[in-house]
């Protein structure tokens, strides 16, 4: 440190981030009661205003992280139908052409060709089974809707 102090000093952030967590334990919301504010005030001046300001940065920022998991799932729900249906175009491409070679008298190509295209749709289905049985992080959004229900 350039005054060759050392700062024991708690990190202002830090102390903040304590009094958040601690009021929403023992209230269940972002701020103390009016009478605990006013006791706030009357002992440091501006401490009222200071944590009704947190308290409404706190609540937008849970409002801004529950907006970006909803689009968030909309947007993993699109990739998935996508997804979907790009496998369906490309199993119906392999058939048809399954089909074509077997009518061309090209037997063994086409039962080849039929064989991979099956266990491409089987393993795409068992993915796809797969992939619905979980759901990412167990319950990540959960709290936050919960949140923004009882704001």
């Amino acid at each position: 440190m350039p005054s060759g102090k050392s700062d024991t000093s708690p990190d202002p952030n830090a102390i903040e981030s304590e009094v958040v967590r601690e009021t929403i334990r023992r209230y269940g919301a972002l701020i103390p009661s009016a009478e605990e504010l006013k006791a706030y005030e009357e002992a440091a001046p501006g401490s009222a205003d200071r944590v009704l300001r947190q308290a409404e940065l706190m609540q937008r920022l849970i409002r801004e992280q529950v907006e970006f998991s909803r689009r968030n799932e909309r947007t993993e729900s699109r990739l998935r139908v996508a997804g979907f249906i790009t496998g369906a175009f490309i199993a119906l491409a392999g058939l048809g052409l399954a089909a074509f070679l077997a009518a061309k008298d090209f037997s063994v190509a086409a039962t080849v060709l039929g064989a991979l295209n099956g266990v491409a749709i089987l393993l795409s289905g068992m993915a796809a089974l797969r992939h619905e049985g979980g759901h990412g992080i167990s319950g990540a959004g959960d709290e936050l809707h919960k949140t923004e229900a009882n704001s």
